[in-house]
């Protein structure tokens, strides 16, 4: 069956290789979220170990194949759906281990969405880009921190398991992939105005934390901005870049404290 680019399906066929992946979480005996199940390797796999899972598949023709190769194991719910629209409400009463070899197209969108649903979730494993990865779990100061890494940190702890090289997968993808394991670890409750205060900044990156606040909020002074930057620790001439999720969030509480 042909595969569809739109819809980021690479799969890996390699059913022993996919076993070394489980392994290296302790994942017996749990109920599942898998999206993107395509041929249904990932999930026969898991199928020996879970107690339940709950598979969405966007592509009816996967759909219609995964019901046929499924259909005697009553342990698989089926979700013909789109999981950025799929009512997880539904779902409330269990927890689940979100398992998934995501489209890497679609990785940012289905990341906000656990973060906005992280109460049905323990832990969560999953296939990314390689460089995807390192963004999420990238420290202040490196090159690859950014605002994605703000928020999954501000979400979320863990590491990435294994880098993947493309040959696994069909057909090839062009990068390499890595084996995530997170689980949630909120740090601090900020509203959803935290998250348009980082991005701003971020998109100024090479400028220096002052110059960046005076552009995108110019009815603070000069003097007014610098006397909050050195209210929480942060040096005037400082990049966003270097400074760490704590004194972003202590910044925008000091420049918003009734937002």
């Amino acid at each position: 069956m042909g595969l569809k680019k739109s819809l980021g399906q690479n799969f890996i066929f390699d059913n022993n290789y996919i076993r070394s992946l489980v392994k290296l979480g302790d994942i017996k005996n749990k109920n599942f979220m898998e999206i993107g199940l395509g041929n249904g390797n990932l999930t026969e796999v898991l199928l020996e170990q879970a107690d339940q899972i709950q598979g969405v598949e966007i592509d009816k023709k996967w759909c219609e194949k995964l019901s046929k190769k499924f259909a005697n194991n009553s342990k698989l719910i089926l979700h013909c759906e789109n999981f950025l629209k799929l009512d997880l409400d539904q779902f409330h009463g269990k927890k689940y281990t979100f398992f998934s070899n995501i489209p890497y197209n679609l990785s940012s969108k289905i990341l906000a969405r656990l973060m906005d649903y992280h109460f049905l979730f323990d832990e969560y494993f999953m296939l990314v880009q390689y460089e995807f990865a390192k963004r999420l779990f990238s420290p202040e100061g490196s090159k690859t921190y950014g605002s994605l890494s703000v928020f999954f940190q501000l979400h979320f702890s863990g590491k990435i398991l294994k880098k993947v090289p493309p040959s696994v997968f069909t057909p090839p993808p062009k990068v390499d992939s890595a084996f995530i394991q997170f689980h949630n670890d909120i740090k601090y409750d900020v509203p959803k105005a935290f998250f348009t205060f980082v991005k701003l900044l971020f998109s100024n990156r090479r400028k220096t934390i002052t110059k960046s606040l005076g552009m995108n909020y110019n009815y603070f002074t000069k003097n007014d901005i610098i006397k909050k930057l050195n209210e929480v620790n942060i040096n005037e001439r400082s990049r966003v870049e270097e400074i760490d999720m704590e004194r972003l969030v202590n910044l925008y509480i000091s420049f918003f404290p009734d937002k």
